[in-house]
């Protein structure tokens, strides 16, 4: 049987890799740096908050630059009535969120039984590329593709 595709292109995140279970590992983190707890109701108030960011981004409401600089000191104090600081909290949020790499069901077993088919390989991720980077160095997906992870940098297409 002939092969329909020569290459084929995946969505890391929430394909490959659970992205929700990285961020919500990474939101903890962070709430933990600041003494705050992280109760379910707090995550789905900062996720629906956080998506609505997003999708403003994407009509061009607002820019990248705004979003990342209102989204914690707007939230931390609508919620805490707490000051803080854009410029530190939004590298250590991206670092904690590169070391979540929690697998989908059934993808490391996908990517390996197409390793030694003739398709090319790619992958697309949603986060940050200096995070993206660093998630994938360490992860069992780096291996698997034939080829480089092609990371998107706009952030115009980012839905999450």
């Amino acid at each position: 049987m002939k092969k329909k595709y020569d290459t084929l292109l995946f969505d890391v995140d929430d394909t490959l890799l659970d992205f929700g279970a990285a961020e919500t590992q990474a939101l903890g983190k962070l709430f933990n740096d600041l003494g705050i707890e992280l109760d379910a109701e707090i995550e789905a108030s900062y996720k629906s908050y956080n998506q609505s960011l997003w999708k403003k981004l994407e009509v061009g409401s607002i820019t990248r630059k705004q979003l990342l600089a209102t989204r914690f000191p707007t939230f931390f104090k609508k919620y805490f009535s707490l000051d803080v600081d854009a410029d530190v909290l939004t590298p250590k949020y991206m670092n904690y969120l590169s070391m979540g790499h929690e697998e989908v069901c059934g993808a490391r077993q996908l990517l390996t039984s197409l390793k030694n088919s003739e398709h090319k390989l790619y992958g697309r991720i949603k986060r940050q590329p200096r995070c993206s980077e660093s998630t994938l160095e360490r992860l069992w997906i780096r291996r698997l593709l034939r080829t480089d992870i092609h990371l998107r940098e706009d952030g115009r297409q980012k839905t999450g």
